[in-house]
């Protein structure tokens, strides 16, 4: 689990990677978008330093 200042940042990067505050199925499987793949890298970089 993220603290509190972890998640408020990931939810941040997830609304700004295009995120509408709803989970929704992803096409074609279970594929994860490229958009949530970069969001995600992006979080972890800054994160880590």
């Amino acid at each position: 689990m993220l603290g509190y200042p972890a998640s408020k940042k990931l939810e941040q990067l997830l609304i700004g990677a295009g995120w509408k505050g709803e989970m929704i199925a992803f096409q074609g499987g279970h594929e994860i978008p490229d958009v949530v793949l970069k969001g995600m890298n992006l979080y972890l970089r800054n994160i880590t330093g």
